[in-house]
């Protein structure tokens, strides 16, 4: 569950980014972001980086980092194991939850009543075969999102930055090793 939770808000945010002139709003294609996930009493801490067609997720869960790198582009995603110094990777090509990277044909924007300072817009599409709808809280000054509300869950956005420290944060360390337990010749990292 916790795995359909994050892959949600991260193609929920990506999708907002990459929509464009669809959504009510837009994400420059370089961002870094500070997420807490809330649902009922889990609590994700999350650092989220986009820089095109990478994204880097460090989740905090249980007082552990969980760190995962996606490359939209080679459909590859690298799931870090900061204890072992390890890395599993994973091909995304047509798991589910990453389809929405070309939008959804069935995204259906909404403008909702303001509440204060804020605009509220509600994206209703499919992931899996599930209806999905997200309620987007956006600044009304800054347009930038706030908050997000799912499927039951609460995402706090906050310290946005339309860039990343450093495009390093894409790589594998050097010093971690494959532990995947199907070697992928394409998964092969360069010396």
């Amino acid at each position: 569950m916790r795995r359909f939770f994050m892959g949600t808000i991260l193609s929920t945010i990506t999708m907002a980014s990459v929509l464009g002139g669809t959504a009510p709003f837009t994400l420059p294609q370089e961002f870094t972001v500070q997420m807490e996930s809330s649902r009922g009493k889990e609590i994700i801490l999350t650092t989220f980086y986009v820089q095109g067609d990478k994204c880097r997720m460090d989740s905090t869960v249980h007082g552990r980092i969980a760190p995962v790198i996606t490359d939209f582009v080679t459909q590859k995603s690298y799931y870090l194991q900061p204890e072992t110094r390890t890395f599993k990777a994973a091909t995304i090509k047509g798991h589910s939850v990453f389809k929405w990277w070309a939008p959804p044909a069935d995204a259906v924007w909404t403008n909702l009543p303001d509440v204060g300072s804020y605009r509220l817009h509600q994206c209703r599409f499919n992931v899996a075969g599930k209806p999905v709808s997200i309620v987007f809280w956006v600044d009304s000054t800054t347009m930038r999102i706030t908050r997000m509300q799912l499927d039951g869950a609460t995402v706090q956005l906050r310290d946005f930055t339309p860039e990343i420290p450093d495009s390093s944060v894409f790589e594998i360390p050097k010093t971690y090793t494959d532990a995947s337990t199907e070697k992928d010749p394409s998964l092969a990292r360069n010396p």
